[in-house]
């Protein structure tokens, strides 16, 4: 699966890659390039892959048959040597015949573990791209970020120029000009704390597709955070994640395995049949027990009885019980858990959409209409420099939160794809759900 419509739906990006040396080749990984590079070489992974493949091999060798066991016996030989002839050789085939029902539980058991492996597989893709997703979000905020910390940058030390003329003319205050050169400085701190914020994402890509150390590898921003809306309601969505999250199917799987063990626990007391068949050669006439007969041959059926059922067979029935009502109360649990986490991120989600929709369209245009007014105002006098630094630190504050909304509400809606299982917004198809 590969849950491309994540909340990063990306159009046009640009590649970030400032630390690589000139001479270094650059191989710039978009959203699905990057996706296909952490599933693909995740060791994580391949490691369940194996073992789902083991667990499917042993239910296939539950339902394998006996091996038959083939004796030969000499009879009062003459001396230990192989070559000896004795007085009759017996050949013996035996083959044991296990009750039908105890081998086909113990490869449903196998096939079920199996299939709980698929499902524990499935959901850790689902969390190594829930991963990326949020990674790309948080380096398109933080280019975003840079971006307009280097324009306030730009903007800051024009106005120190500005200012330096105004204050060799005696006509601004050494303060203004002090204070403008605290905004420069602080900017350029901000600048840096941002260069590091991305260097701290740059390798958590690398490390989340699995090349910590491979420095060519960049991701290509998105210039857009786009976070897709919800188009279904809480208790449709909690239906679909009762029938897709991956979790929740592990667990009823490995209720099922532990089903089919205490199915072939209560079957344990069956007994299996032991069928031998015998041919006798008499070498020597006195050697048979019947005079003149130089062979015959010899049937047997054994069959085990349980004689000690309470001590065995019965304790392991009652093994089975509880661990069948353990995995019971795990898979309710599990449920339960998943029911109350998907309520707390769809409201969180609906709650975050609505505090962005009210920032774009109330606090960022009056942050910014402010601003670019008392800038107005100043440039033409009418303004000291206090007002004009508290409506830059009030527009430059708007414009972070409204980022770090962005990625929290992108977080969320990853987070409610990750509870559910599948996109919700889509039906069918790879990422769809069921």
């Amino acid at each position: 699966m590969s849950f491309l419509s994540l909340a990063t739906i990306f159009a046009l990006g640009t590649a970030v890659g400032a630390d690589l040396p000139a001479a270094t080749p650059v191989k710039v990984l978009s959203f699905a390039d990057a996706s296909r590079f952490a599933l693909g070489l995740n060791p994580d992974l391949i490691a369940l892959r194996y073992q789902e493949e083991a667990q499917r091999y042993r239910s296939r060798q539950a339902l394998a048959p006996n091996n038959p066991v083939f004796a030969v016996s000499k009879n009062d030989m003459p001396g230990l040597s192989v070559t000896s002839e004795g007085a009759s050789t017996v050949y013996t085939l035996s083959f044991t015949l296990g009750f039908p029902g105890k081998a086909i539980s113990a490869s449903s058991a196998n096939r079920h573990q199996a299939e709980a492996i698929r499902e524990q597989s499935a959901a850790k893709e689902i969390d190594l791209l829930v991963a990326l997703s949020n990674n790309y979000v948080a380096l398109a905020a933080n280019q975003k970020l840079g971006n307009f910390l280097n324009e306030e940058f730009r903007k800051a030390q024009q106005l120190v120029k500005v200012l330096e003329k105004k204050y060799a003319a005696a006509q601004a205050a050494q303060a203004d000009l002090l204070n403008a050169k605290v905004v420069v400085a602080n900017l350029s701190h901000d600048l840096l704390d941002n260069q590091n914020d991305y260097q701290l994402q740059l390798t958590q890509f690398r490390n989340l597709i699995k090349k910590p150390g491979s420095t060519e590898y960049v991701p290509l921003v998105p210039e857009q955070i786009v976070i897709p809306r919800l188009k279904k309601s809480l208790d449709e969505l909690s239906k679909l994640m009762l029938r897709n999250r991956h979790q929740l199917k592990s667990g009823q799987s490995q209720l099922e395995a532990t089903q089919s063990n205490l199915t072939a626990a209560m079957l344990s007391p069956l007994p299996d049949l032991q069928l031998t068949g015998g041919l006798n050669i008499y070498h020597v006439a006195t050697a048979g027990p019947v005079p003149g007969v130089e062979r015959d041959y010899s049937l047997g059926i054994g069959i085990a009885v349980p004689i000690f059922f309470p001590f065995n067979e019965l304790s392991g029935i009652q093994a089975a019980t509880r661990d069948r009502d353990a995995a019971e109360a795990q898979a309710e649990s599990q449920r339960l858990s998943a029911v109350a986490d998907l309520q707390t991120a769809y409201t969180s989600f609906q709650s975050a959409q609505k505090s962005i929709d009210n920032f774009l369209g109330l606090v960022l245009p009056a942050a910014k209409a402010s601003y670019e007014l008392t800038l107005t105002t100043y440039s033409l006098g009418k303004a000291d420099y206090f007002i004009l630094n508290e409506a830059r630190k009030t527009w430059t504050q708007a414009q972070k939160d409204m980022l770090a909304k962005q990625v929290a509400t992108a977080q969320l809606f990853n987070q409610i794809v990750q509870q559910v299982g599948c996109d919700s917004n889509s039906e069918g198809g790879p990422d769809g759900c069921h």
